[in-house]
């Protein structure tokens, strides 16, 4: 071996023997130096408000990665605005580049995964909501400078979080947890943290990011439901969400509900395939400015509902009109179309002395609302919003209608039509709501024209139909006895037409005052009724 040869070899050799007592060095005595120093200034940067353990801290310099595992975050005992607890099974850092970040105070890593954490926060009281929020952030930013203090720039260009739980309580709410999630993953690529962080508006400083949460659970504060979805997924890079098996259940059964609920309200059951947003403006989301999306798409919407009349009505009730609805929602929303498909929606009712509930279906509902919006600019340079419906009535006929709601008004434009049908199908509705029964007669078609204003509908309804004949029901038994048969009679006789057909049939008028205590539904409803009743006679 010539002697240059020896020399390389030694260098060599000796390099070896370095790095490895070096790493030597870490492994027995500067990790658990380093683990001290980082809990320490973990614990300066949170004003001990924090405390953290850390099982196990393992720094390798050979193959530039750190390895920590079985780490315990939580608030202090004394803590009063709110109790934290967090825990993860493993921290994996890999690809870190020593060299840049002694020369250039930058910190880069090649990845980063979080393995199974789980983070349990529990509010003290909802008083003290904006003051969780509040120190929040300012741990968040409190963490931030103190990075930046210490480094120019910290770049990921991949981190995962996968095996993430979590759940928040408030011990004056009388459900626990009220949110919560679990197995759920996290990735964020191109991960970067500089001095403009802290004037970034973005909430997550990524280029890409992919969220999968499942099993999610909300409770409402009232104890009345819950609301459930088996997973949502979220994705920047195709701007597109996913949330699938959405539920909304009662907690209680009917009367409980009512009894719980101590007023008149409706109880809704509500199942739900698939919800899809497309075409998401990614950076408006990320910095927190509005949710804005080309269309969301409903798929399989079942809603049963149901409303129980025998307890009082709920006083003060002032419920908002469409355009209310929209301009009441707590943030900027911008969405070109939502659709319906496949939908089914029952609605039942329980009047005082019915001995059941009188129900109206309708299946495979298709719908459309655009533009929906509550953004000023929007509405003002856009069309109305408008929801076109086209449904299945008792599986019977097909009822199509067209609402328009012109923007920053009240007012509101209804048009539709109905195909033949039977109208005994409707006495489901009609016999233990209005103790009606339809005892014979055929719908041959309906059109109907409405204009609703904040107070008061007009406008015309055709219905044409034949052979109609009509019992009048005991209130107490639901059957027709002696008297109701007389009114019967009279009313079949005198009161009731019993066909609208021909070349000139007779137009029903719209003429009824909204009564601002009940819902839209209702006042739908009334003002179509008020047609129909002028049509028929009654």
């Amino acid at each position: 071996m010539k002697r240059y040869q020896k020399i390389l070899l030694g260098l060599l050799v000796g390099a070896l023997i370095t790095v490895g007592g070096i790493q030597i060095y870490f492994s027995f005595f500067l990790n658990d130096h380093l683990q001290s120093i980082l809990v320490n200034r973990f614990n300066t940067a949170t004003d001990s408000t924090y405390t953290i353990d850390i099982g196990e801290f393992d720094l390798e310099i050979l193959g530039r990665q750190l390895n920590v595992r079985n780490v315990q975050m939580s608030t202090r005992e004394d803590s009063v605005d709110f109790k934290f607890q967090a825990s993860l099974d493993a921290l994996n850092v890999s690809g870190i580049g020593f060299l840049n970040l002694l020369w250039n105070r930058e910190l880069a890593f090649r990845e980063i995964e979080v393995v199974n954490p789980s983070i349990d926060f529990t509010a003290t009281s909802q008083q003290n909501d904006t003051n969780h929020k509040r120190r929040l952030t300012d741990l968040s930013q409190r963490l931030s400078e103190i990075t930046l203090q210490m480094l120019e720039n910290v770049s990921v260009p991949r981190l995962l979080i996968r095996g993430l739980s979590a759940t928040y309580s408030q011990p004056d709410l009388p459900v626990e947890p009220y949110f919560s999630f679990r197995d759920s993953y996290i990735l964020l690529q191109n991960l970067s943290i500089d001095s403009t962080l802290i004037k970034d508006k973005r909430i997550l400083p990524a280029e890409d990011i992919t969220t999968v949460f499942r099993d999610i659970r909300i409770k409402t504060a009232n104890e009345l439901y819950e609301l459930s979805a088996n997973e949502l997924h979220f994705s920047s890079d195709t701007r597109q969400m996913n949330i699938r098996s959405i539920k909304l259940t009662p907690r209680l059964n009917k009367n409980e509900f009512a009894q719980k609920a101590g007023y008149e309200t409706d109880r809704f059951t509500v199942a739900i395939d698939e919800i899809n947003c497309h075409q998401i403006d990614i950076l408006k989301l990320n910095r927190g400015e509005s949710i804005e999306a080309q269309n969301i798409n409903i798929t399989k919407p079942d809603i049963n509902i149901y409303r129980d009349k025998r307890p009082p009505f709920p006083p003060n009730n002032q419920p908002p009109l469409p355009q209310q609805m929209v301009r009441n929602i707590p943030f900027p929303l911008n969405i070109d179309t939502l659709s319906i498909s496949e939908g089914n929606i029952r609605y039942s009712e329980r009047v005082p002395k019915a001995k059941e509930a009188g129900s109206i279906t309708f299946t495979d509902l298709q719908a459309n609302l655009y533009p929906l919006t509550n953004i000023n600019e929007e509405t003002n340079k856009q069309q109305s919003m408008t929801l076109t419906a086209e449904t299945n009535i008792m599986d019977q006929a097909k009822l199509q209608a067209q609402f328009r709601f012109p923007g920053n008004t009240n007012q509101q434009h209804i048009k539709g039509s109905l195909q033949p049908m039977d109208m005994t199908s409707l006495n489901k509705a009609l016999v233990p709501l209005a103790f009606v029964r339809i005892e014979d007669g055929q719908i041959l078609g309906m059109n109907f024209n409405m204009e609703l204003t904040d107070k008061h509908a007009s406008g015309n309804v055709m219905l044409r139909y034949e052979n109609l004949k009509i019992s009048l029901l005991n209130k107490e038994s639901s059957e027709e006895n002696f008297g109701n048969k007389l009114k019967s009679l009279l009313a079949n006789t005198f009161k009731v037409n019993s066909s609208n057909t021909g070349d000139d049939p007779r137009a029903g008028t719209v003429d009824f005052k909204r009564d601002s205590t009940k819902s839209v539904f209702n006042y739908w409803w009334k003002s179509l009724l008020s047609g129909l009743k002028s049509s028929i006679g009654l």
